[in-house]
């Protein structure tokens, strides 16, 4: 269960934002999200070996949006893979790289809108991506964190700590990480996303209600993996 299923679950918990009335405020940004979004849009490129700095100009577009409404961004970075996760990486991966193959199949067909599909199921963000996001992010004053491991964890230690006061993604894990805010669903178009605040939780459950117990429904739903 992600989060697609997991937000009409918390209804009363949740509102809509906007920018503006984040103004002021320090927000940490998953990396990965905007990654894999900008990723997206030049997937082809990506997965053919062509040369693009598209995936860099979407990241720091969004950057430049967040400032633009007054808003301190510190773009959070996935670290070292989780090796209790190994087995599920490498099924991904192998995943990916079939989807990358039938992409190349269809375009040798001149299948574009087909092969399109599959090259965006089979992108992956990189090492060389990762690097190439944060040597822009180092010409400009925005803040950047690698985290140790995975940047879930690391911005839901932030926004708990009050380093930050949200946290941007699209990973219901910050969740039950515990992180106080976390912002969803958010788009440059709309001008917002939505909010979901942990103290408002308890207004989405007839039982009695505890963290603890959250966290061990999320894990029983499939949210956490």
């Amino acid at each position: 269960m992600g989060i697609k299923n997991l937000l009409p679950k918390l209804t009363n918990a949740s509102k809509r934002v906007t920018f503006e009335e984040m103004r002021g405020s320090v927000i940490a940004v998953d990396a990965s999200m905007l990654l894999h979004r900008g990723a997206y849009g030049c997937a082809a490129d990506l997965c053919c070996g062509n040369v693009t700095d598209s995936f860099v100009k979407y990241v720091m577009k969004w950057l430049d949006a967040l400032k633009a409404h007054g808003i301190q961004p510190i773009l959070v970075f996935d670290g070292i893979p989780l090796p209790a996760k190994k087995d599920v990486d490498d099924t991904r991966k192998r995943e990916r790289a079939a989807a990358i193959t039938r992409g190349k199949a269809l375009l040798q067909e001149n299948k574009i809108q087909e092969a399109n599909i599959q090259f965006q199921r089979g992108v992956t963000v990189t090492f060389q991506m990762v690097t190439a996001v944060i040597k822009a992010v180092q010409q400009t004053e925005y803040y950047y964190i690698v985290a140790p491991y995975e940047a879930d964890a690391q911005m839901a230690y932030m926004a708990r700590r009050g380093i930050v006061d949200f946290v941007m993604t699209e990973d219901s894990d910050l969740l039950a990480y515990g992180a106080p805010k976390v912002l969803f669903k958010a788009r440059l178009e709309d001008g917002g996303g939505i909010l979901i605040e942990q103290e408002k939780l308890h207004l989405c459950f007839e039982f009695p209600w505890t963290f603890e117990k959250f966290v061990w429904l999320c894990i029983l739903l499939g949210v956490t993996i």
